[in-house]
């Protein structure tokens, strides 16, 4: 049986034992780190500057400050 997008299911994870150390993807965890929890708040940070920082532009650009 294929998943939903056609391609064969994924291999079963390997043992703890069996594992390296390290190999583990950036995505879940990194040294108990989530990587993806920084990065959201990183492009929120990102979103809720740039915001105004564009209006401030445009409106120093045509005077109306």
């Amino acid at each position: 049986m294929t998943s939903r997008h056609g391609r064969p299911p994924r291999p079963r994870a390997k043992p703890a034992a069996a594992r390296k150390l390290g190999a583990e993807p950036l995505g879940e965890s990194f040294m108990g780190i989530d990587v993806h929890l920084i990065a959201n708040f990183a492009a929120l940070a990102l979103i809720t500057l740039a915001g105004p920082a564009v209006v401030f532009i445009l409106f120093y650009r045509r005077g109306a400050l």
